[in-house]
């Protein structure tokens, strides 16, 4: 796995292909290689919304010029917004604009790579299958609850929708042209995934977790001393129903304040650290079936009850085999595609003509 600086790189250039995807800003927690193999879909939104400069000038500041090709400021800020919004449920509060300098200078990278392999594809006469392209058009239009929103998604990379199939286009050129380079790759085999899963054994541990549902009758900070002693008794009458015998969900629809009352007050499979910890501590005590006595948190007073219980449990392989050999050949492709774009890059004339020398990024490295 990558520090986050080291991921950047990789992250930006992969994005524009669609072909595998790394996590943008690193590992967090204990499970590395697992957290790896947990990818998204391949064929994610493409990583740079903008439209290639066909040559230097148009009136607009231009920051990099590949083999006279211009990159505009326009360009990178609409690449540098792509991979913003894409990742923004990851990046912490107060640290947004710090990460948007930094993915800048990578977006800039990024946008010299995609110089290079289109010139690449272009030079080999690549050009997508008009139903591929249709496919992988509709696709992610399709990924917008309605038309309305994926023209709002537009507006705020401002973009028209022609450009955006242009990129499309252009991503799927590349993506064709690395997947006909990359076909002669070696098929990971059962000893290379039985070796990987022997050195990160420990990656493929799933902790103990319950599945559990509640009934929660909200209370609030600024509740009196009564209404909190009303809402408790509201509770407790609810535990002596359920120990009569009436259904937990059925009452769980009727009385609970937590959403998860549609589902009967099932909150599904969690493990330790996930719930506040009254809450925490009080499930993982239950038998599977056994409910709990009133249980007070910040949110209010939970009746819960525990349907399964998981122990600790290390993954067998045969679980995990194919995961891991998608994982191991992503990884393949990704150390071929450095290498290439080191090839391309090699005899190029790469200037940086809008950023300051300490802007200027150093020279990519594996």
């Amino acid at each position: 796995m990558k520090s986050p600086a080291q991921g950047l790189r990789t992250l930006t250039i992969l994005l524009v292909l669609s072909v595998f995807l790394f996590p943008i800003f690193g590992c967090e927690g204990k499970k590395p290689a697992r957290q790896a193999m947990e990818q998204e879909d391949p064929h994610g939104f493409p990583g740079f919304l903008g439209e290639a400069a066909p040559g230097i000038g148009d009136g607009e500041d231009v920051m990099a010029t590949v083999n006279g090709k211009g990159i505009t400021r326009a360009e990178l800020e609409q690449a540098t917004t792509a991979i913003m919004n894409r990742y923004e449920s990851q990046i912490p509060p107060g640290q947004r604009e710090m990460l948007r300098a930094q993915i800048r200078t990578q977006a800039l990278e990024s946008l010299i790579n995609q110089q290079l392999l289109l010139a690449a594809a272009d030079e080999e006469g690549t050009e997508p299958d008009r139903k591929a392209f249709d496919d992988r058009y509709e696709t992610l239009k399709s990924r917008f609850p309605s038309p309305q929103e994926f023209q709002t998604m537009l507006v705020s990379m401002g973009m028209t929708e022609q450009e955006f199939r242009q990129e499309v286009e252009r991503n799927l050129r590349i993506e064709q042209m690395i997947q006909k380079r990359f076909d002669n790759l070696k098929k990971i085999d059962d000893l290379a995934v039985n070796d990987f899963y022997q050195g990160h054994n420990e990656d493929f541990q799933v902790p103990e977790r319950v599945t559990a549902s509640h009934i929660l009758i909200s209370a609030a900070e600024q509740d009196t001393p009564e209404e909190r002693a009303e809402k408790r008794a509201q509770a407790e009458e609810l535990k002596k129903q359920i120990d009569g015998g009436a259904d937990f969900a059925e009452l769980a629809a009727r009385h609970s304040a937590c959403p998860s009352k549609a589902k009967g007050g099932n909150l599904g499979p969690f493990e330790r650290g996930r719930m506040v910890k009254p809450f925490e501590d009080a499930a993982f005590s239950l038998k599977k079936g056994e409910v709990s006595g009133v249980v007070e948190t910040p949110f209010g007073y939970h009746l819960i009850k525990v349907t399964e219980r998981e122990q600790t449990r290390v993954m067998p392989l045969d679980e995990v085999r194919e995961e891991v050999r998608s994982y191991l050949d992503r990884q393949q492709r990704e150390e071929a595609l450095n290498q290439y774009l080191d090839e391309l890059r090699g005899p190029a004339k790469i200037e940086y003509t809008g950023v300051s020398a300490e802007a200027v990024p150093d020279p990519p490295g594996p």
